[in-house]
């Protein structure tokens, strides 16, 4: 990817955070955080989930204010009201969560709040453009400037939000997770580009959880747990391993790739299966979609946002109504019962753990309590018993490593890893037939990652049939028995773990190959 610089190099600081501190009430997210980044580097902040990457950076960004501590950007102190101030002396920041207007062409995106003026208020495009193209060319960025962003793909759009930093004149670049959502051969050319920027003399600090990541072309990274910085690393001389013991306190066993059985019976069926687009588009979100799970296996689904495999999985909970096609469970036909119907057939971890998995406001007890309510020795005359309610929940909360206070705090205190724990260890200890999953480890630390990891596999040997939907296509390799590929709607390709590689697998994604 470039190389990372050499050690021996004197680089001058071009970011210095004295003793920055965080506080949300009675919880520091950050506790005296010093950090230095030099001056043309790519600096990686990693990190376990909650351990205030974000939070910092958000500081540093200006969308926060330090309850104390302070910021220097090139020898000068600064204090950021605002993004805005923060642009002024050069900072952008790319957000996981893309910051653009679907409806306007690149060109405009760009330009918001910075348009250039040809005669008074006429805006010069054709000048912007020529702009945007010459950036574009000299950070391997290609897009077309007149292309409208709805109609580009997730990895185009991130190209967008770089240019859109770029052409604010920034020379201090922020990142946060900016290879979450993209193919493998969008994440190579990314990190290419972000190699570029750095030899073309700009400043990279960028968020994330992929070890790898930081080993191909990250100068230096600085590991923070529980809100406080507890190594800094030059890159060359260190390893996944103890960057990895850094972030946990403990030495960290991956989940070695599974092995592959020959699956039983057929448990979850769906044939020809035809769902209309949820976002009110015309045509099929799904088209004629065939899928087969026998029991003791794990379907992968790998599939770029957009490309049908969310409204696959809601089609089969009863989430989203059919066009045509049929869904059954151990010969049972599912696809005329109601949601709730549904739910004493199969196990359900949606993607939205927030929104659709769990309630916020409501306790950890009372989430793990949901689709228990009505079982004999929980409920008696619709009285719901307490005690067994409390014994199953903290027996819950025990035997999935969950962690928290009390059972009687609300769900929404918990750390993402955390609330993933309740929704699995929920949905597992029903014990059904089959278990859909999306995104299990989405934006989980390092630690939950193994144990999940860990329990849909002892789900899977147990006889259960799962369908694993994921972004991380090292997941769906080390999980799936086998993986299936979707492209605009329809079944790219269906191919065997062992056989395939990620590149591959983001070919059959993109719609470059067909099986």
């Amino acid at each position: 990817m470039g190389g990372h610089r050499d050690a021996s190099e004197s680089v001058e600081p071009v970011l210095r955070l004295e003793g920055l501190t965080k506080r949300f009430g009675s919880v520091t997210a950050n506790d005296s955080i010093d950090l230095t980044v030099g001056r043309q580097e790519i600096h990686a902040i990693v990190g376990e989930n909650g351990a205030g990457k974000s939070t910092l950076m958000s500081m540093l960004y200006g969308i926060l204010q330090p309850d104390a501590g302070e910021i220097w950007v090139k020898g000068e102190r600064q204090h950021f009201k605002n993004p805005l101030d923060a642009m002024d002396v050069g900072l952008g920041m790319v957000f996981q969560e893309f910051q653009l207007f679907d409806s306007l062409s690149v060109v405009e995106n760009v330009i918001y709040r910075r348009e250039p003026r040809r005669w008074g208020p006429i805006i010069d495009i054709d000048g912007a453009c020529a702009e945007i193209d010459e950036l574009a060319r000299n950070y391997g960025l290609s897009v077309d400037p007149l292309a409208r962003v709805e109609q580009l793909s997730v990895g185009q759009r991130q190209r967008v939000e770089v240019l859109k930093a770029l052409y604010r004149h920034a020379d201090v670049l922020i990142l946060d997770e900016p290879t979450a959502v993209l193919t493998p051969q969008e994440t190579s050319d990314l990190l290419g580009m972000l190699t570029r920027l750095r030899d073309g003399g700009r400043t990279i600090v960028f968020i994330t959880h992929k070890l790898n990541e930081v080993m191909d072309v990250a100068d230096h990274a600085t590991v923070l747990h529980r809100g406080k910085v507890v190594a800094s690393r030059l890159v060359a001389e260190t390893s996944p391993t103890e960057l990895s013991a850094d972030m946990t306190g403990r030495n960290i066993v991956p989940t070695a790739r599974a092995e592959r059985r020959q699956p039983g019976r057929t448990v979850l069926n769906v044939s020809e299966l035809c769902v209309g687009r949820t976002d009110d588009g015309d045509g099929l979100a799904t088209d004629r979609v065939s899928l087969a799970i026998g029991a003791g296996e794990i379907l992968g689904v790998a599939a770029i946002a957009g490309n049908g495999q969310e409204e696959l999985v809601r089609a089969i909970v009863g989430l989203a109504p059919i066009v045509s096609g049929t869904i059954g469970i151990e010969g049972t036909p599912i696809h005329g019962l109601s949601t709730r119907q549904r739910r004493e057939h199969l196990a359900y971890v949606p993607e939205d753990r927030k929104g659709i998995g769990s309630a916020g406001s409501a306790s950890i007890q009372e989430n793990l309590l949901m689709g228990f309510q009505r079982e004999p020795r929980l409920c008696s005359r619709g009285w719901l018993n307490r005690g067994e309610a409390l014994r199953h929940a903290n027996d819950l909360i025990d035997r999935y490593g969950i962690v928290t206070q009390s059972a009687a705090a609300k769900a929404s205190s918990l750390s993402g890893g955390n609330l993933q724990k309740v929704l699995l260890g929920r949905e597992l200890a029903r014990s059904l037939p089959v278990l859909i999953v999306e995104q299990p480890t989405r934006g989980v630390d390092i630690g939950a990652i193994e144990f999940i990891h860990q329990q849909l596999l002892r789900y899977r040997d147990g006889g259960g049939a799962v369908l694993l939907v994921s972004a991380e296509l090292s997941e769906l390799l080390k999980l799936s028995t086998r993986i299936a590929v979707m492209s605009k709607g329809r079944l790219a390709a269906v191919v065997e773990p062992d056989a395939t590689s990620e590149t591959e697998l983001g070919l059959y994604m993109s719609g470059a190959t067909t099986s």
